[in-house]
């Protein structure tokens, strides 16, 4: 028999993306309808969560997921500007793409958020509507959407959901407190009677009075609109611009302690870095890998500080790592504990407090083996240990976050950019 028609082929492939999207989803989601869309397979998801329902004046916010499927690199598809674009034409957090490619063990799974296509893919018009076109070339062979840790993916689901519901809530203070809307001439009717009082007409200067009290609320509302506007916002950066536009428009109308506390340089500065650390690593594919750098020292690392528990404070332990600088992928690591003595060849006198003289600056650090490999020591023995964990060291390495996991991170970060 000769090769299956096409629509026959479109009909199959269209099956295959809805399975796979459907058992990646329920892991993490409900899956709540799936709705007849001719522009593919739509799946309707809402987190998982038991605290509210949909007929909450704050609802849990659903989420779009459409399906497709790139037979090859060949293949294109379109996604509607509906889909992507709210009316104000920003990015939808709500909808996701999941694309599904290849059979059996060769299979892969793509993940794009509306965000990403906006950014990287070209509006068309096609047949008089306005669709993103999405190449698969551009699609499957760009590292930068392939599904490396299924866990990651969803996380970043969950947390525009998440982001989604913040915003949805945020509007219940826009319901709590309205725009201000006054009729200043209202008076009851008992002061309209036309008595002379010898003085003035009551309902004139009652009018003057609630107008000057008016004047102030509505300056009072533009600063609390403003601050408003401020918890509304996700983007730390822009929060922190508006605080500062804020304070120079407000700061001497207003004396309000707040406002000594609002802006910070070192976390502005800390965000910043941040995305551009994340947008290398999204360039370059290699986010999930860089992530998962974390998981693999844990895995390294805490079992061989319990095996060799209790530490004194004169022992060194060194972690050996080397790993591939175009991926991030571990290559080997390896453990040692040395006495410091041996160490840096120092006295093994000790002082009042069982201590070798070691400097400060050198309880930890990094020394360079090659560019693509390295040693970080430390003195795990002169940890502070919560009291809480006086009984319990093994918890206690397990559960404390070590600087020696962002130092080596960093590391490794810096050797590549």
């Amino acid at each position: 028999m000769g090769e299956n028609p096409t629509w026959l082929k479109i009909m199959q492939n269209g099956t295959i993306g809805e399975a796979r999207a459907k058992a990646f989803l329920l892991d993490r989601f409900w899956i709540l309808e799936r709705s007849v869309d001719i522009d593919g397979a739509d799946f309707i998801i809402q987190r998982r969560i038991t605290k509210h329902n949909i007929l909450d004046r704050n609802p849990p916010r659903f989420g779009v997921v459409q399906v497709k499927f790139y037979d090859s690199e060949k293949t294109t598809h379109y996604i509607p500007e509906k889909y992507i674009l709210d009316d104000n034409k920003e990015s939808r957090d709500e909808f996701f793409l999941l694309c599904f490619t290849g059979k059996d063990d060769d299979s892969k799974i793509f993940f794009l958020t509306a965000k990403d296509i906006k950014k990287n893919f070209v509006l068309s018009k096609i047949k008089n509507n306005k669709k993103f076109r999405l190449y698969g070339k551009d699609v499957i062979l760009n590292d930068r959407y392939m599904v490396k840790k299924k866990k990651n993916t969803l996380d970043r689901i969950e947390n525009q959901l998440d982001h989604a519901d913040f915003l949805k809530n945020r509007q219940f203070l826009s319901w709590r407190l309205p725009n201000i809307q006054i009729d200043t001439s209202a008076i009851l009717p008992d002061f309209k009677e036309q008595l002379d009082n010898g003085w003035g007409s009551i309902p004139i200067e009652f009018k003057k009075l609630k107008d000057s009290v008016y004047t102030g609320m509505k300056e009072v509302e533009e600063v609390f609109y403003k601050l408003k506007s401020i918890t509304e916002e996700t983007n730390p950066l822009r929060a922190l611009e508006a605080i500062e536009h804020f304070e120079y428009k407000h700061g001497s109308e207003i004396q309000l302690k707040f406002l000594q506390q609002l802006y910070f340089e070192d976390f502005e500065r800390t965000c910043y870095y941040h995305l551009e650390q994340l947008n290398m690593l999204k360039n370059d594919g290699i986010l999930d890998n860089f992530l998962e750098i974390r998981k693999v020292l844990e895995d390294q690392v805490i079992p061989f500080l319990s095996d060799n528990l209790p530490f004194d404070s004169n022992t060194v332990h060194s972690i050996f790592l080397e790993f591939n600088c175009f991926d991030f992928s571990i290559i080997h690591i390896s453990q040692e504990l040395t006495k410091a003595n041996d160490y840096w060849s120092i006295s093994k006198e000790l002082d009042r407090h069982g201590h070798m003289d070691i400097p400060i600056s050198s309880y930890n650090g990094i020394k360079d083996i090659s560019n693509t490999k390295f040693e970080f020591f430390w003195l795990p023995g002169r940890i502070h240990i919560e009291e809480k964990f006086k009984d319990n060291l093994k918890g206690f390495y397990e559960q404390t976050d070590f600087q020696l996991y962002h130092t080596c991170m960093q590391k490794m970060f810096y050797s590549k950019y």
